[in-house]
């Protein structure tokens, strides 16, 4: 019998304005607890899912919690089992539940792509695990797509046999990756984009356009000499290639997200290439066409990054990520309100005097919900999940809440522009010579969290 585990969750309330509250709650145990993803569904309702470890084998494991806007757990699952789990993304259904991307580490070092859809109360309906027939696959993104299924992106390895008469070693490849699935999870297609030889390839993002998918990614050529290009590649619904573009400055830029808004791709990232300091945040604009619009940098003296982009209404988009210019500790929380041609209209940091890491924010109304990982645990090496809920638009200094100056930069002359005009992408073909991993059963356990909160 598995004995419930009591964990402690830790809530700040700091009051912003009368009518507008800024709230902030950590909840955890005295481990690894990170938040990655969060959805809104009602004020008594609220999912987030993330990575934590498990009690008993120490594995890494995935969680899934369901909170209200008070701070109250409604109830956690964790899902986990002799091997380590870790969540990339999911798709939240329109009738209730999800369906979660996700790894399983065979033998610790390697993935393999892991699917498992989920209802509302985190039940399992159905699981499915990808290797290809051997390979190591890592589903980085998922989306829905219109015919009731869904499309994932990511990276496969590839071994093949160097040998001669002498000595005999095996070497990896790595391409972006591809998969389509039914909604009951069964594979109907899956594609590897080729690049050159010794290229490392993967696929960050994928967002479903009127005629086709569109994967954002990175290919790094030479890795030893300069950083990654960002990867657009476009296919057909049947996987068929349409075009493919590499974008990128004089150094790396880095891919994080993607959303189609007006007929328009808005990518988000990270670049070494522009900015004052080593990484500065950026945001850029195409047609799904992929003509680049405009590319624009947001950073200060130090390093920023950007990992989601939402939509606010006709004309207004938030950007979130991660700052070490500004705020409180050496990581805060970014968040930025842009107009649809990248201008700044707000611009607001979130933390403490320790670590409050970004994993992903939505809207609702007219307030934002973020979740991350922070180091404000009083337990020595431990961080703890946390839901920040704030008014959209905020311009109100507070303890945790605090304007910056983050600076907006263009560099749309200065990216390099790339068309790859032949047709790269092929069926991947199962490695038969190695062994596949076992589908190994997922244990899932319901924890019970005990609440304590104050107002600071």
């Amino acid at each position: 019998m598995i004995k419930p585990v009591i964990a402690t969750v830790i809530v700040s309330l700091i009051s912003v304005e009368m009518y507008a509250q800024t709230s902030y709650f950590t909840f955890g145990k005295k481990r690894m607890d990170r938040g990655k993803l969060i959805h809104y569904a009602s004020p008594t309702s609220i999912f987030i899912a993330g990575e934590s470890e498990d009690e008993i084998t120490g594995e890494k494991a995935i969680f899934l919690s369901n909170l209200t806007n008070e701070g109250k757990t409604n109830w956690t699952k964790t899902y986990s089992g002799s091997i380590s789990y870790a969540i990339n993304d999911w798709v939240v259904l329109p009738g209730g539940g999800f369906v979660v991307s996700a790894e399983q580490y065979y033998k610790k070092d390697r993935e393999t792509l892991y699917l498992m859809r989920l209802d509302n109360t985190g039940n399992m309906l159905w699981s499915n695990l990808f290797n290809e027939g051997g390979n190591e696959v890592e589903g980085l993104s998922i989306a829905a797509t219109q015919d009731g299924g869904f499309i994932v992106t990511g990276l496969i390895k590839q071994a093949s046999i160097i040998s001669d008469v002498f000595f005999s070693m095996r070497k990896e490849k790595e391409y972006v990756y591809v998969l389509k699935i039914d909604s009951k999870g069964n594979k109907q297609w899956s594609k590897k984009f080729n690049y050159e030889q010794n290229a490392v390839a993967k696929g960050y993002k994928v967002v479903e356009t009127i005629d086709g998918y569109v994967i954002g990614g990175s290919i790094e050529e030479k890795p030893d000499v300069k950083g990654a290009e960002i990867l657009i590649l476009k296919i057909t619904k049947k996987g068929d290639f349409m075009w493919a573009k590499t974008l990128g400055g004089t150094k790396g830029e880095y891919i994080k997200n993607m959303l189609v808004v007006d007929n328009d791709l808005f990518v988000i990232g990270a670049t070494t290439s522009f900015g004052v300091s080593g990484v500065e945040a950026y945001c850029m604009r195409l047609t799904t066409s992929g003509n680049l619009k405009w590319f624009k940098t947001y950073g200060g003296d130090k390093n920023e990054n950007l990992s989601t982009i939402r939509k606010i209404d006709e004309r207004t988009l938030v950007l979130a990520g991660e700052t070490t210019s500004f705020g409180k500790g050496s990581y805060d929380a970014l968040f930025l309100t842009t107009t649809y041609d990248g201008d700044i209209l707000t611009a607001e940091t979130f933390g403490n005097d320790k670590i409050e890491s970004l994993g992903s924010a939505i809207i609702s109304g007219n307030r934002m919900y973020a979740t991350g990982f922070s180091y404000a645990s009083s337990t020595p090496k431990s961080t703890q999940a946390y839901m920040l809920i704030s008014p959209l638009l905020n311009k109100n200094e507070t303890h945790f809440v605090k304007a910056n100056a983050t600076k907006t930069q263009v560099h749309t002359a200065e990216i390099v522009v790339k068309e790859l005009t032949k047709n790269l992408l092929t069926n991947v073909i199962p490695v038969t010579e190695r062994v596949a991993p076992p589908v190994l059963k997922t244990v899932i356990k319901s924890e019970t969290m005990e609440t304590e909160s104050f107002i600071k």
